[in-house]
C-alpha cells in the first residue's frame, strides 16, 4: 500500500490521499505538525509497517515475559518461604472469602491469620497485579489477580475467574508484574489488529505540538458540560479532564480502581453525543 504523491494537488486531493493507504499494512508513528501543508512524500516517509511495527513489540514482550518467569523460577528455586515472606514479595497463610462481583469479576478478601496484619514492607499496591496460589507460582492452581484495596490485615483482589476455595485452604499472594504486563500488552495489540484490519482510513493525525496554545484554548465541551450535563455527577477534577479531552487527538485516562473513570468517560460520551449529535 502506498499514499499518492499529493504536492501538486488541491487540497480535496491531498485529504483523498490521507484515506487511500491501507491500514493492514502501514501504520503512522507522527505525522507533519501541520498536516495541511504536508506534501505526499513528507506523509510517506512518516509512514512504517505494521507488521515490522508489530513483530518487534511482540519480540520484546516475549523476551520481557520470558525474563519475568525465569526471574520467579529462580527466585522460588533460590529462596526460601520464610525468604521471600520477609522481603515482602510473598504473603503466605491468607484465608479467601469471596465479597460479590468487581466490575464483573469476582472479588474476594484475602485476610491474614488472626492477630497478625500485614507487613509494614512489601511490594503489594493498589492497581498492582499479583498470583493467587495454594503453592508455587508455577503450579496450576496459580491464577494471576489485581489488587484493588489493602487493609491492614486483608488484601482485596480481583480476579477473572473463581477460586476452587475450600474449608481451610491457605492462600499464597506472590507480588509479580511481567505475567500482567505481557497479557495487557499483547490483548492491547491483537485488539489494535482487529481494529486496523476492520476499518479503511488507518491514519493517526498527531497535533501540533504547541502545548501552551493547547492549554490557553478554552475548553468548550467543559463549560457547557458544567451548564447541561450536570445531572451526570461529574466531579471537579473529572470535568476538568474532559475539558483537556476535548483539545488533545489522543488521551490515556487512568487512575486506581474506583477513582472513576468510568464515570468519567461515560459522561464524556454523553456529552459528545449530545453537543455533537453523534450516533
Amino acid at each position: 500500500a502506498r499514499v499518492r504523491q499529493a504536492a501538486q494537488g488541491s487540497t480535496a486531493e491531498r485529504k483523498r490521499d490521507l484515506t487511500a493507504c491501507d491500514g493492514s499494512d502501514l501504520f503512522t508513528a507522527k505525522l507533519a505538525k501541520d498536516t495541511r501543508r504536508a506534501t505526499g512524500a513528507q506523509l510517506e516517509k512518516q509512514l512504517v509497517q505494521v507488521a515490522a511495527w508489530k513483530d518487534r513489540l511482540f519480540r520484546g514482550m516475549r523476551q520481557e515475559h520470558a525474563c519475568g518467569k525465569e526471574v520467579i523460577r529462580q527466585r522460588w528455586s533460590a529462596s526460601s518461604l520464610e525468604q521471600l515472606v520477609r522481603q515482602g514479595l510473598v504473603l503466605a497463610d491468607m484465608t479467601a472469602f469471596e465479597r460479590g462481583l468487581n466490575f464483573g469479576d469476582p472479588s474476594y478478601r484475602f485476610s491474614c491469620p488472626a492477630g497478625a496484619a500485614l507487613p509494614k514492607r512489601h511490594d503489594f499496591s493498589v492497581g498492582s497485579m499479583i498470583i493467587v496460589s495454594l503453592g508455587s507460582p508455577m503450579s496450576t492452581d496459580a491464577t494471576e489477580a489485581m489488587v484493588i484495596r489493602l487493609e491492614a490485615d486483608a488484601v482485596i483482589c480481583s480476579i477473572k475467574r473463581s477460586l476452587v476455595n475450600k474449608p481451610g485452604s491457605l492462600w499464597r499472594l506472590i507480588a509479580l508484574n511481567n505475567h500482567s504486563r505481557y497479557s495487557l500488552k499483547e490483548s492491547v495489540l491483537r485488539f489494535a489488529d482487529a481494529a486496523f484490519q476492520a476499518r479503511e482510513v488507518q491514519l493517526i493525525v498527531a497535533g501540533s505540538g504547541d502545548v501552551s496554545r493547547l492549554n490557553s484554548l478554552p475548553p468548550r465541551l467543559h463549560w457547557r458540560l458544567a451548564e447541561r450535563f450536570a445531572p451526570l455527577q461529574v466531579n471537579a477534577s473529572q470535568s476538568e479532564a474532559i475539558g483537556s479531552v476535548e483539545r488533545q487527538r489522543v488521551s490515556l485516562v487512568k487512575g486506581p480502581p474506583g477513582c472513576g473513570k468510568t464515570r468519567f468517560a461515560c459522561a464524556l460520551l454523553e456529552a459528545a453525543a449530545k453537543d455533537w449529535k453523534v450516533k
